[in-house]
């Protein structure tokens, strides 16, 4: 760590985040599901692996909030018609790649869980 104690955690940016997209998710659709319980636990879970230290806290706590929208299906409104989606207004260089990569370190987790048991 280079004697680098003070670390900036994804956790601020997910709550923020999420907050933020609130209003662009229909109220009914995120009234019946537990969107920022799953993250936070997604996000927990995430920390079990050294593979959470490799990427800055933004791109992560866009990409559990993006793989946990995808998990339940949800769209986020006016994503289609922006010049700019909505993970790309919070975190501009970080690309579809990218995001994609850290969301199979995410999912990484479950399997390497599956893999014990």
């Amino acid at each position: 760590m280079k004697f680098q104690v003070s670390v900036d955690h994804p956790h601020r940016y997910l709550l923020h985040y999420l907050k933020s997209i609130q209003d662009c998710i229909a109220p009914d659709i995120l009234a019946k599901l537990p969107l920022f319980r799953t993250c936070w636990s997604l996000l927990c879970d995430f920390y079990h692996l050294p593979s959470c230290l490799r990427y800055k806290p933004q791109h992560v706590a866009v990409a559990i909030i993006y793989l946990a929208l995808e998990c339940y299906g949800v769209t986020v409104s006016y994503n289609n018609d922006a010049v700019l989606r909505w993970h790309e207004t919070f975190c501009e260089d970080l690309g579809k790649d990218q995001l994609w990569k850290i969301m199979e370190d995410i999912l990484s987790v479950y399997d390497a869980e599956l893999l014990e048991n």
